[in-house]
């Protein structure tokens, strides 16, 4: 009998998610052969697995249970506007984070404060919807949780997320671009079709215009904080080892043409310092996101605090074992150089700062010398690589980390994002305000005499000035805002939620949006499209499954109702 079948036959393992059985086998089966102890190697692997459970339910388990936990707490909790402790200690125990309702939130009978937030919550937390998705998030990130663990994610196995969780969101999105090609939208006032796929390509749900978006934000960012004395830093802020399940020996350091940094080659080790709870924390990717957010919410006060001004955009992506790092470019006023440097390296340090390796590895600031190149394009690369189905252009296509091509690590990143619900890209507010620049894209191209100062702002939205547009918007920052008005119907929790119908400015107000667009099915016959519900990513697919009722969205005209439709679906569903 040989080792396999001797395994599965004397159960041993069970304790371990079913995906990873074949990798678990050949681990036993190497470390029998080459170090004769394969049984103390799967002993020390089932005491992991055992520590870090987790299931393979499908559908229509996760939905059972989903019935059950939310009539658990409506039995805790049956009285509206009355959210007793007992009721949110059961969502605690159920390891799972209670929802965020916002305190100013307005209810369809007029409840506003505390009390609609508190009614938000319990309606949340009875709904069997809620836990549904709750649950499926939390079942992915378990078994992707094992699989770090275990040791099957890293750079010479399975780079950035696990095979298996991979498989699964590329499946989740293949359901959901079959969801979107059954669906269509319909004008209310002209009966105009328009396919919603097409509506999603023209948006920045489509990576390409995702990117071409970006790029544009930052390209012109860096112009306008370049000509107002602003020096360009490259930052790449990692964590304490102990968040790390690997590191490497024998790498090398290679300096590129911009003076950063990066590690190449070397071999994959079990990292000593890794521990599996922090702080009384399970150890995972989100606590390693939640200790970089944090550390950055504080260094930012601080220097806010000491009057440094300091426009960024930062982006997220996992080292090959999972764990979070961030890069950033961050813009300075040369004054403020030496104080921003030094309370970095400070906050940075606040946690294991003495541990070897600290000061080489956690933190690196490479001030940009324009004559070498733009910092636009070399943030580039970063972008296409958290962006999924692009790759890094160019004669080096490479992941330097995993050797893997840009394409396929553009598309690991990606599940790893989506398994860990952990956003890839974050502009500060000196950027300026991304959903007032499209908004502006939707006015009609021609003058607006009365109102000059939206006139300037059309005009550099529509030439794809976003240099103009930040000029004008920072040269009168109170003079733009959003016209909104509240949507006809409540959210399914009763909630009023608003649309956007305009922009007021210089003049009064202009209505960009002047005809309702609803969604429906365009086959009644294909089931599968209302019922699949299987993702919870940045997706945008995801997001409009959510829907219950058909939304509406306005625009100006047929050219304009793919962009309108593809930017509001996705803002307006969210929020529902």
């Amino acid at each position: 009998m040989n080792h396999h079948a001797a395994a599965l036959q004397s159960g041993a393992l069970a304790a371990f998610f079913p995906a990873y059985h074949r990798d678990m086998v050949q681990g036993w089966e190497h470390h029998h052969v080459t170090h004769n102890n394969g049984e103390n190697y799967l002993h020390q692997q089932q005491a992991i697995a055992q520590r870090a459970p987790a299931t393979d339910d499908d559908s229509d388990t996760l939905k059972s249970r989903a019935i059950i936990y939310a009539a658990k707490c409506k039995q805790l909790a049956p009285e509206p506007y009355h959210l007793p402790q007992r009721a949110l200690d059961y969502v605690a125990v159920k390891g799972m984070r209670l929802p965020v309702v916002s305190v100013n939130t307005v209810r369809h009978d007029g409840t506003t404060g505390k009390k609609a937030q508190a009614e938000g919550i319990r309606l949340r937390i009875t709904s069997e919807k809620w836990w549904y998705r709750r649950l499926r998030v939390q079942q992915g990130q378990q078994q992707e949780l094992q699989a770090i663990r275990l040791g099957l994610v890293n750079a010479e196995k399975q780079a950035y997320v696990s095979d298996y969780g991979l498989s699964r969101v590329l499946a989740h999105q293949a359901k959901s671009l079959e969801w979107l090609d059954s669906m269509e939208l319909i004008d209310t006032q002209t009966g105009e079709v328009l396919p919603l796929k097409q509506a999603a390509d023209a948006g920045v749900s489509n990576p390409v215009n995702r990117r071409n978006e970006m790029m544009l934000r930052i390209a012109d960012g860096e112009r306008y904080f370049h000509l107002n004395g602003y020096v360009a830093l490259f930052l790449t802020l990692t964590t304490p080892s102990k968040f790390h399940k690997f590191t490497k020996t024998g790498t090398h350091t290679r300096i590129d043409r911009m003076g950063v940094k990066r590690t190449i080659g070397g071999k994959v080790i079990a990292n000593p310092k890794y521990q599996e709870t922090i702080d009384g924390n399970t150890n995972t990717p989100k606590l390693a996101h939640a200790w970089l957010s944090k550390s950055w919410a504080r260094f930012r006060a601080a220097i806010h605090h000491r009057g440094i001004n300091a426009p960024y955009m930062r982006v997220t992506e996992p080292h090959a074992d999972g764990t979070e790092h961030q890069h950033a470019i961050v813009f300075v006023q040369p004054a403020h150089l030496k104080t921003y440097t030094r309370l970095l390296w400070k906050y940075w340090l606040r946690e294991d700062g003495d541990e070897p390796g600290a000061t080489r590895h956690r933190v690196q600031i490479v001030k940009f010398d324009m004559s070498k190149g733009s910092a636009a394009g070399y943030i580039a690369k970063y972008i296409a690589k958290n962006i999924q189905t692009l790759g890094i252009e160019g004669d080096d296509t490479k992941d330097h980390e995993t050797g893997m091509e840009s394409i396929d690590s553009a598309t690991r990143v990606h599940a790893w994002r989506s398994r860990w619900v952990v956003r890839a890209f974050q502009f500060s507010q000196q950027f300026g305000k991304v959903s007032l620049w499209r908004e502006l894209r939707r006015l009609k191209a021609e003058s607006q005499p009365d109102a000059p100062l939206l006139d300037v702002a059309r005009f550099a939205a529509d030439t794809g000035d976003y240099y103009g547009f930040l000029k004008i918007t920072k040269q009168h920052p109170d003079t733009f805002a959003f016209l909104l008005e509240d949507n006809a119907k409540p959210n399914r929790y009763g909630e009023i939620t608003e649309r956007v119908r305009g922009i007021t400015h210089d003049a009064g107000a202009t209505v960009t949006r002047t005809h309702d667009w609803e969604l429906h099915q365009r086959a009644p016959d294909i089931d599968e499209a209302t019922t699949t519900d299987e993702s919870d990513s940045d997706f945008l697919i995801p997001a409009l499954r959510a829907v219950s009722d058909p939304w509406s969205t306005v625009n100006n005209c047929r050219q304009d109702a793919l962009e309108a439709a593809s930017g509001d679906v996705y803002r307006l569903v969210r929020g529902k």
